[in-house]
């Protein structure tokens, strides 16, 4: 990757704090990885000197982000959509979404990877998530095999409907003891954030009889790509989905099936014959491809 001679800036929610904060720590951490000037803003007024600089926010929190000619900003959701440029007042913001199937694609979209896609004329970019790990941490983590004598199964995230709920009870039906760690109404053991925080998200997860991300209607029908199954299968767990349409990603790497009893009972059987190297496999998939390493590289190429 070209290294460029500006500073960069995460605008935005402090870490714990909010879902996207998550998002905010993964682009920090490859940015400091790669040896660039980063700092970590709040949405708040400042007097700081931001000439000349590289932004990563989100609509929501940039409401005192200060905009300058001469530096660029990638900013979610400040459209929802390829949209045309009239929404966005200043020719240096980008507009960053994340990958589903329902957008209104123009003629013209553009491939920078596999994994993003950028519209010139809108200036519009589509990427994915991605494990808040970097490769070399991805490669310092064993994987965990299958054990039965688990009787804890361990969520982290919030439960966002009915099939999350539903899965809950099968689980506790096939007599493993459903529990759901951090997410919005969580709480980390270490501080008073309202979230838990990586290492307890990490080692929680890696304690648990099963690793799965569970979708509901909406995402199954756009199918979006949740930052959990990066992190999960990032994590060294053998992880499932009831998400069909993300196998195109996916395949070889997940268990994936939209019954959710069976979805249970397949991602049972397919973990407790994975091997140490099949689970390397899908690490190293994760590692290869799904890190912010890779976003930052999407994002700079537009420039």
């Amino acid at each position: 990757m070209q290294q460029l001679d500006r500073r960069f800036v995460i605008w935005g929610y402090p870490l714990n704090t909010h879902t996207h904060s998550y998002i905010h720590y993964g682009f920090f951490k490859a940015l400091q990885h790669l040896g660039y000037d980063v700092r970590w803003f709040d949405d708040i007024k400042t007097e700081e000197n931001f000439d000349n600089c590289i932004f990563i926010s989100e609509s929501n929190c940039s409401k005192n982000i200060p905009i300058n000619k001469s530096s660029k900003y990638f900013i979610h959701n400040i459209c929802d959509g390829f949209t045309l440029q009239n929404k966005i007042e200043h020719s240096e913001i980008y507009n960053l979404l994340v990958y589903h199937e329902e957008y209104n694609f123009p003629d013209n979209l553009q491939s920078l990877d596999d994994y993003s896609w950028y519209d010139p004329e809108t200036k519009n970019i589509m990427i994915m998530w991605g494990t808040d790990l970097l490769p070399k941490e991805i490669d310092n983590i064993q994987p965990v095999l299958y054990d039965q004598s688990k009787s804890d199964i361990n969520f982290i995230g919030t439960i966002q409907g009915e099939n999350s709920i539903n899965f809950a009870h099968i689980c506790a039906d096939r007599g493993k003891n459903f529990y759901n760690l951090g997410g919005y109404t969580g709480s980390s053991q270490n501080d008073n954030s309202q979230f838990y925080n990586n290492s307890e998200s990490i080692n929680s997860l890696r304690k648990s009889y099963l690793s799965f991300d569970i979708r509901e209607e909406q995402h199954l029908r756009n199918g979006y790509v949740p930052c959990r199954v990066f992190k999960n299968i990032s994590y060294g767990m053998w992880t499932g989905s009831n998400s069909p349409k993300i196998k195109k990603f996916f395949d070889g790497h997940l268990t994936i099936n939209d019954n959710l009893s069976q979805l249970y009972d397949n991602l049972v059987s397919d973990y407790s014959f994975c091997t140490k190297k099949k689970i390397r496999n899908s690490m190293n998939y994760i590692s290869n491809n799904h890190t912010y390493l890779n976003r930052v590289q999407s994002l700079l190429s537009v420039l």
